[in-house]
């Protein structure tokens, strides 16, 4: 049954919110500043550890989205909520090129190297790490040493910073408690990684801003600090390389590059077309409407998602920044293809994945790949779309998959049929990144 983490985490700022007068300080103060005692005290089950930690920016309560506030930790147990902007938007997965990534070492009996065993953030690192994607990623040779070197909790040194429009410096008082999901050190730099399973519109800049302050602080370190935000999903794994313009400036962040990596799985255009051809066509089903999703990518991440947990719709539109309508469209496209279903659960609508989902996903990545590009080639329209797209690079205008798409009787209004159309086109990006 699914229940809602993040309606309870609102529940309990907005009881926090009206007993402390949050906003009247703010509004007087320009600042509130709050403990883990308070917030821990409040009733059973608060923990300060989870209500103050905001991934994305979906993941936000209300009263803090609503007044454009944020909050960020200064000391151990003390946090402080101002209006000023703690988010960086991540840029698009779909339009990044996935590369092959090969194993360093021999092969290990707990670790798969097409994916399938990268089934937590730390595990995807571990991954990762026994590929040569990361010295690709930093430009060195294979046979130069980058070793994990530290992870998990540090405490950090004392240091200040500005954000946003907010006046006041903000300091960090010694010893505050950081938490580092893997730092490798290489002869010339030292890479500090935030990992996620999940593909944000955003994230939270903290996770990679405090440490990287923290690291350049200390006067032993001399090595420059390269801050990464690492993510892995339906076997590829995405790495987004930061810099700080000012390093005293918390939103002083922007990306320098991306790269995408698979170390094995994919399958060829040929294979794909193979699939296409021996795939059976089956009548467009009525449980469900013609699919109007834009990221296949994301769609197959909250396939992933929901192997280890039912998720209500109300949260899916917030993890990824989804309109409530949007959310409906992904799991329209589960409900489509009969991988997922949806029922009512306490809390609200909720989606699970069905028998059929449920065996699919716990398939080898390349038996789920081809599994789900025999999909995508059973329904008529969505077929003759996407082998155009096949045999002309995606070239294809949105006018020529209207008309694909009214061959095959499916007629809608003029502008929700290329809405729809487009969304087709838009799913190519994710058979060009199997094809490596």
């Amino acid at each position: 049954m699914a229940t809602s983490r993040l309606r309870q985490k609102d529940l309990i700022w907005n009881e926090l919110f009206e007993q402390y007068r949050i906003m009247e300080h703010i509004e007087t103060q320009g600042f509130f500043t709050i403990t883990s005692d308070q917030i821990n005290g409040l009733r059973p089950g608060a923990q300060a550890r989870l209500q103050c930690k905001f991934d994305s920016s979906g993941e936000l309560s209300p009263c803090f989205a609503d007044h454009k506030l944020g909050i960020l930790p200064i000391s151990n147990g003390v946090y402080i909520i101002a209006p000023f902007p703690i988010f960086h938007p991540l840029d698009p997965i779909e339009n990044i090129a996935v590369e092959k990534a090969y194993l360093r070492f021999p092969a290990f009996q707990t670790i798969q190297a097409d994916g399938t065993s990268s089934t937590s953030e730390a595990n995807a690192l571990h991954t990762a790490h026994m590929t040569d994607m990361l010295h690709r990623f930093r430009g060195i040779d294979s046979s130069e040493p980058l070793e994990l070197t530290f992870s998990g909790r540090m405490r950090s040194p004392e240091f200040s910073f500005y954000v946003g429009s907010y006046l006041e410096p903000l300091h960090v008082e010694r010893s505050q408690q950081l938490e580092i999901d893997a730092g490798f050190e290489t002869m010339r730099e030292i890479l500090i990684l935030e990992a996620k399973n999940k593909i944000p519109q955003d994230f939270c800049v903290r996770q990679l801003y405090y440490p990287y302050r923290a690291l350049n602080q200390r006067p032993q370190l001399t090595k420059p600090v390269i801050p990464i935000y690492f993510l892995y999903s339906d076997g590829i794994y995405y790495l987004f390389e930061y810099q700080f313009a000012e390093p005293l400036r918390y939103d002083s962040i922007s990306l320098v590059r991306s790269c995408a990596y698979r170390i094995e799985g994919g399958l060829t255009k040929e294979r794909i077309l193979a699939i296409a051809a021996e795939t059976p066509v089956e009548a467009e089903p009525d449980s469900a409407p013609f699919p109007q999703a834009n990221s296949f990518e994301r769609f197959m991440n909250i396939m992933e998602l929901l192997t280890e947990e039912d998720l209500l719709k109300a949260d899916i539109h917030r993890i990824y920044r989804f309109a409530p309508r949007q959310s409906d469209y992904y799991a329209n496209v589960g409900i489509y293809y009969g991988l997922i279903e949806t029922y009512r659960s306490a809390d609200g609508i909720a989606v699970r994945l069905t028998a059929e989902g449920r065996e699919l996903m716990q398939l080898p990545m390349q038996g789920r790949h081809e599994a789900i590009v025999r999909k995508l080639f059973s329904k008529p329209a969505i077929r003759d779309i996407l082998l155009q797209c096949l045999h002309r690079d995606g070239q294809v205008p949105d006018e020529e998959a209207v008309q694909l798409m009214r061959r095959h009787g499916i007629e809608l209004q003029p502008s929700t049929e290329r809405r729809r159309a487009q969304s087709i086109l838009a799913w190519y990006s994710w058979l060009k990144h199997l094809m490596v």
